[in-house]
């Protein structure tokens, strides 16, 4: 993902006899569409009841060139009193 590019047209005449209008002048923005995809590594993570942490990877491909945001949440199955701690990767 790319942060949106632009330049500017700027319609102009060297002959004394034309003169440009107010819409002599145009912004164009150039749009990023190449896409970024991302998906959970593994589909399934197998821990003991003494462990306190389990790394859940993420991967991204593309190229980005800015900050994005993920969403991450759990859905309860049987165990109970999960905490979901998130950590920013730039």
């Amino acid at each position: 993902m790319e942060n949106t590019e632009s330049f500017q047209v700027v319609l102009s005449s060297q002959d004394s006899g034309v003169h440009t209008t107010a819409a002599s002048v145009a912004d164009v923005y150039i749009l990023d569409n190449d896409g970024v995809r991302m998906g959970i590594q593994k589909r399934e993570y197998e821990i003991m009841e003494s462990q306190s942490i389990q790394p859940v990877c993420v991967d991204l491909i593309g190229r980005i060139q800015k900050s994005i945001t993920v969403g991450l949440s759990t859905s309860p199955g049987t165990a109970r009193g999960m905490v979901v701690q998130h950590t920013q990767i730039h």
